[in-house]
């Protein structure tokens, strides 16, 4: 007898729960947490009035769903935006897991996308195993330089005993305490800072501030996303993260470093992502970084390093980052960090892949920083 069919449709309000319930198998997080993840990304999103989600059926259950999140894309020009959904939250129930029912989710969903929108479909989170799917279905991708440092204790540290090593392992432990032990030393050494530096720490994000400093920096033109206090607002209060604020001022806002932690993501803790930042001159880099890592005391700091001027870059170098380039192998490369777009609305082999007057598949034609992807 053959099997019944998987259908693939749209999203309706009354499957919300389901979906809420099937996102345990992709982040192990409490209902709660779940939902508040889910009103964030999809229903408080100021870039799309739609929830663009597709659910895949069998028999009545729900066992799969891909998302797309708005965005709002500039190039050249801030006035001038183009709205550019981004693909995320794959999830497969692990009894559906074999077969192709991901390729047909992520296949449905652009097709849906190509009736409603003119221009790309992104990708900025994707794993190796969804990366390899959109890849075969014909997404192009951009291979992100990204550097990183990582502490050295010249004492290694007691080995903890057996049964406080399998104590530490404990999932709900290292839920509880991950984020708290990254930021610890953070929160305490910036409060012992005083005044002796223009360098603060904040633990909210100030979207006005950070907006107007995005406006008087401007950009040159390259493609990010609009930096308006609406996404500064949004973004910023991602509630499977946890976030620190570096804020530099002189009288006003002259540059920040947002820091973000996953919370209780294994084997993760003490490492930190550089997510967003925004500074008016060097110098000002350089305070916020250097307080970013004499307060902080990480394990490991990260940042996308790609579209940094040469100038921070060497900031970078001078502190001891190391850059990751691309390797020649296209999957190796799927293990790093990539970009996936995909046109939506119009051939592949018609399109000219640009956004205004820039190349899109052109890496130095991108500003590019972590906040775009929707892991941090």
């Amino acid at each position: 007898m053959k099997s019944e069919a998987y259908q693939i449709i749209q999203f309706r309000p009354e499957f919300r729960d389901a979906v809420i319930e099937l996102q345990a198998h992709l982040w192990r997080r409490d209902q709660a947490t779940r939902a508040a993840y889910f009103d964030w990304k999809y229903v408080n999103n100021p870039y799309t009035d739609d929830i663009n989600i597709y659910l895949a059926f069998k028999s009545q259950q729900l066992v799969g769903m891909v998302g797309a999140h708005g965005a709002r894309w500039q190039a050249g020009s801030s006035t001038q935006t183009a709205p550019g959904p981004c693909f995320a939250d794959l999830v497969i129930h692990p009894d559906h897991r074999e077969g192709n029912l991901s390729s047909k989710l992520t296949a449905f969903a652009l097709e849906d996308l190509s009736t409603t929108h003119t221009g790309y479909a992104f990708g900025f989170s994707a794993y190796s195993p969804t990366a390899l799917i959109l890849l075969f279905q014909g997404w192009r991708a951009l291979f992100v330089q990204t550097a990183s440092y990582t502490h050295v204790d010249p004492v290694p540290p007691r080995a903890p005993s057996r049964w406080l090593r399998r104590l530490m392992q404990s999932p709900a432990l290292r839920r509880l305490t991950s984020s708290k032990r990254a930021f610890a030393a953070l929160d305490a050494r910036a409060k012992q800072a005083g005044t002796t530096t223009q360098v603060t720490l904040g633990l909210a994000p100030r979207p006005r501030e950070m907006a107007v400093l995005a406006g008087r920096l401007e950009g040159d033109g390259r493609i990010r996303h609009v930096r308006d206090e609406a996404y500064f607002e949004w973004r910023l209060n991602n509630p499977l993260s946890e976030y620190r604020f570096l804020y530099a001022d002189d009288g006003r806002l002259k540059g920040y470093l947002v820091l973000c932690m996953l919370v209780g993501a294994p084997g993760l803790e003490g490492h930190v992502q550089i997510v967003d930042w925004d500074v008016s001159d060097e110098q000002t880099w350089r305070e916020l970084l250097e307080a970013t890592m004499e307060w902080g005391a990480f394990q490991r700091i990260n940042i996308w390093s790609a579209s940094l001027p040469e100038s921070a870059r060497e900031v970078l170098r001078e502190k001891g980052f190391e850059f990751r380039d691309k390797t020649g192998s296209a999957i190796q490369d799927i293990d790093g960090t990539l970009i996936l777009i995909a046109p939506a609305g119009m051939p592949a082999k018609s399109c000219d892949w640009t956004l205004g007057d820039r190349n899109i598949l052109e890496p130095t034609h991108w500003d590019l920083r972590a906040s775009l992807s929707d892991a941090f």
